[in-house]
């Protein structure tokens, strides 16, 4: 947390206002949550500190090319004749009102 590094401390409330102010030491003797939270954070700290055990050689995941992009997927095929239809047929409507404005 910000003990090593703190000279002054503000703990404000959800409403804004100040709840403690000062050193560290004075501010956690006026607020309780603040001491908490600071108990909790320095829980946390001392777990991240704690050296865990590398996996054995058996079970480590073998790596792979470590390549992030994947070949894309190409489908092929053609357009039915119903289809093409519909295309031919919109296009003529859209080049007559064209003519026609």
């Amino acid at each position: 947390m910000v003990s090593k590094v703190a000279q002054y401390v503000v703990s404000l409330g959800l409403d804004g206002r100040v709840i403690s102010q000062g050193t560290l030491a004075e501010a956690l003797s006026r607020d309780s949550k603040l001491l908490a939270e600071v108990a909790k954070e320095k829980e946390l700290e001392e777990k991240k500190a704690e050296i865990i055990d590398p996996p054995e050689e058996s079970e480590k995941v073998p790596k792979k090319e470590g390549k992030l992009v994947v070949a894309e997927e190409v489908a092929l095929g053609r357009v039915s004749w119903p289809a093409r239809k519909w295309i031919l047929y919109r296009e003529t409507i859209a080049a007559l009102i064209t003519l026609s404005s």
